[in-house]
Parts: structure tokens; C-alpha cells; sequence
């Protein structure tokens, strides 16, 4: 068994799934677009250059789905926020930098009681993510 997430974006899902795979590594192993699908009739040109389906593989094997949610609805917050665990303060420092672009930050990056490194943000995206860095010894 496996979690896999499943992300919705208002049209920007190819982007944002590349940076994603751009700052951790690993890559898009699937891309499928609504114009794929069998329609009657076609669907908009616009609507039908959109992601269906995208699938990404980080570099540990862990998958995250997505897709753009074609009618623009898609929620700008979440209940859950995607955490990343680094091995190393300058891995979490450089992921932090290459997605607070235009991020709402929560947490601003820095160390914390059980944490050599951590950050909270809603990136540009309207994604949640907690970065965090190698934990403290207990």
C-alpha cells in the first residue's frame, strides 16, 4: 500500500509539477492531457492543452499525482501541508529558497527545538509544504 498525494491546479499544473521536480530531483515519469480524452464534442483548444493526469517521481521512488482542474475552482488552502525531510541544513536551505518565490510564509526558515532546519510556506501554487532539516538528537 501506498499514499500517493493528488494535487489540483487552476491551469498551472505542468509548471508547477516541473519546479517541483526541478528543486527535489527525480522527474515526470506520465503526463496525459484533457484533449486525450475521448470528447463530442472537442473541448477548447485552452482546455485541451490542460493536465488530465501528471504523475512525478521524487528520487526515494515517492510518487505525487496532479492534475489542473479545468473549471479554475481548485482550492487555495489546504488542511495539508507536504513535509520534506533533508538530510542536510544547506539541502533544506536550498530547496526553501528555490520555492518562496511569491510564497506565503508560515514558518520562515530556521532552526527549531527538534530541528536543525525547518520552514513552513503556501508556495506560489497555493501548495503547503513543511520543509524540514536533519532532526536534533532526543
Amino acid at each position: 500500500m501506498a499514499v500517493v498525494p493528488y494535487l489540483y491546479f487552476n491551469g498551472n499544473c505542468e509548471e508547477a509539477m516541473t519546479t517541483y521536480a526541478r528543486v527535489f530531483g527525480g522527474e515526470i515519469t506520465g503526463i496525459m492531457r484533457m484533449g486525450d480524452m475521448p470528447q463530442d464534442p472537442p473541448l477548447p483548444d485552452d482546455v485541451s492543452k490542460m493536465v488530465m493526469n501528471m504523475l512525478y517521481t521524487m528520487p526515494d521512488g515517492t510518487r505525487i499525482m496532479a492534475s489542473d482542474n479545468w473549471q479554475g475552482t481548485s482550492a487555495t488552502t489546504s488542511n495539508i501541508s507536504l513535509t520534506v525531510e533533508f538530510d542536510s541544513v544547506e539541502e533544506t536551505k536550498t530547496a526553501y529558497d528555490a520555492l518562496i518565490e511569491g510564497a506565503d510564509i508560515q514558518e520562515p526558515f530556521g532552526p527549531q527545538f527538534w530541528t536543525e532546519a525547518f520552514a513552513a510556506f503556501k508556495d506560489r501554487f497555493n501548495i503547503r509544504w513543511q520543509l524540514t532539516g536533519p532532526y536534533k538528537q532526543m
